[in-house]
């Protein structure tokens, strides 16, 4: 009897492609997504902002931009409009009920103002947009009597 004995073999490579070629293509694909995520970054990392940083005066601030990018002026002006209204009316009982020909002198006596800077400040809105200069001169003339009140 006489043994013959192969020694040369197939190496690991050559058996996993004639055993496993699925295992070998998904193992391809999971390196080749991997070196895809890792070279998406262009540049350094950033540090996450920190979130205490962020103030109320800041959002304020950019709600208030938003909302004068979108010709939303009259949301701003009207409730600078009402609190005037509402100090008004905690200084002088009834203010509210009376007409809007008797609420303009008694606001001029309260806050010690002009007339003609209250009509100005408390006059209807109108619909057309304001330029930049005549929403800063309204902001103006509100704060102004809302602070004299």
């Amino acid at each position: 009897m006489t043994l013959v004995h192969r020694s040369e073999h197939d190496g690991l490579l050559a058996q996993l492609r004639r055993h496993f070629p699925e295992l070998l293509t998904v193992l391809g694909l999971l390196v080749a997504f991997a070196l895809w995520h890792a070279g998406q970054r262009f540049g350094p990392l950033q540090a996450p902002l920190n979130p205490a940083r962020r103030q109320l005066q800041e959002h304020l601030r950019g709600s208030a931009e938003f909302l004068l990018r979108h010709g939303r002026q009259h949301s701003l002006l009207q409730p600078l409009q009402q609190d005037i209204q509402r100090r008004a009316g905690q200084r002088h009982p009834g203010f509210e009920q009376l007409p809007p020909s008797a609420q303009l002198p008694l606001l001029a006596r309260l806050s010690s103002l002009p007339i003609a800077s209250i009509e100005l400040a408390m006059r209807p809105l109108p619909q057309q947009r304001l330029s930049a200069t005549e929403f800063t001169r309204q902001v103006a003339h509100l704060q102004t009597l809302r602070n004299a009140l």
